[in-house]
């Protein structure tokens, strides 16, 4: 499952809750799916933190970020 579609899960579990926006608290490899969240579905977040998230620009294939 990657992480992309974790957020889509998280969409459905809100949708399913009847809230309008999301708000998500997430540490380490956790924040992976909410950055994934806020670029999906920008206009339902309320609000995010993230504690020790990895780089949205890491290349997992190398482990290291842009040049």
């Amino acid at each position: 499952m990657d992480s992309a579609s974790v957020a889509r899960d998280m969409e459905a579990i809100r949708v399913a809750l009847g809230e309008e926006k999301l708000s998500f608290i997430a540490n380490s490899y956790g924040g992976r799916p909410g950055i994934d969240y806020s670029r999906l579905f920008p206009g339902r977040v309320r609000a995010m933190v993230f504690d020790g998230a990895v780089s949205p620009y890491m290349d997992r294939a190398q482990g290291q970020g842009p040049p």
